[in-house]
Parts: C-alpha cells; structure tokens; sequence
C-alpha cells in the first residue's frame, strides 16, 4: 500500500517528516526494530534533503543544524539517538561503488539509514525499507508517497499513517 499526500510548503514537508521521525524513535527505543532503512527518490531538487532536515528534527532539539546533501561526500554521520546514517547515492553507478563505500555496513546497522537516489542502484534496494518519493507538482507543491516494503513496515505505517 502507498499512502500520499500535497504538501504545500517547506514547513509541511519538515512536518511530514517529523511525524515520520516520531514514530522511528519510538519504534527503535521500544526495540520494534533494530534498524529502519527509507529511501528517498524524486527529481533533482524535489525535496529530499529537506525531508531529511524536517526528519532529524523529529529526532531532537538541534539534530537539523548540521544536514546538508551528502552528494560530494555520499555519507554523513549524526551521532545521538538513534545514530543516522544520510547517503546521497547521486553519483554513484552501480556495485562497484557501493562496496567502495562499505555500503551493508552503513545499511545494516542499527539506528536509521536515510538513503537519496536508491533509484540510481536500484537492484540494490534493501527489501525492507520504507521508500519516500516526492514529486514536484508545482514551485511550493509536492505530492510525497510512502511506501512500505515488507508486511511489517505495512502494519507500522498503517499505524503511523491512519
């Protein structure tokens, strides 16, 4: 199942985001998970790293300050609880550079893996993983979709999103 929204403005997109965040924080300290993946695909200026910014703050008080696109360095580290992981996967290609990065490492360890341009890799995708697509309907307008992929995440954001 997809759920979608019209966001209006960069506040309704850093709200989204923070909804998202609350419900990651509490699903990792009540230890439903150990680890959450979510992918971020949409057209070059979408939103993404905005998104990213909105989710860091729904994390705590601050956790905003220092996020920036990750593209010339592909990770950034934000240490605290949980600790996240931001990959920008932009100008990489395929395997090759994935491994170059220690990429199951980054993606598989406990906390949340924030994760732009999966598309690029696509066969890379974790299976589960919640996939955020935002959509430029308009210059104040996106349309974001969520898409849980596994039958638990299904449960989690129909609880989070209904």
């Amino acid at each position: 199942m997809t759920y979608e929204w019209k966001l209006n403005s960069i506040e309704e997109t850093h709200a989204h985001a923070i909804k998202c965040a609350n419900a990651v924080r509490q699903s990792l300290a009540s230890r439903q998970f150990e680890r959450i993946i979510i992918t971020l695909d949409g057209d070059l200026g979408a939103g993404k790293t905005e998104w990213v910014r909105g989710f860091m703050s729904g994390l705590g008080p601050g956790r905003e300050a220092d996020v920036s696109s990750p593209t010339y360095s592909i990770v950034q580290v934000y240490d605290g609880e949980p600790n996240v992981r931001h990959l920008d996967l932009y100008r990489l290609i395929g395997w090759d550079d994935l491994e170059g990065i220690g990429y199951r490492d980054i993606f598989y360890a406990p906390g949340v893996t924030l994760v732009e341009w999966m598309s690029n890799i696509e066969e890379a995708a974790p299976e589960e993983r919640i996939e955020v697509f935002i959509q430029v309907i308009s210059e104040s307008e996106r349309k974001i979709s969520v898409t849980p992929h596994s039958e638990v995440l299904t449960a989690w954001a129909h609880a989070v999103w209904t």
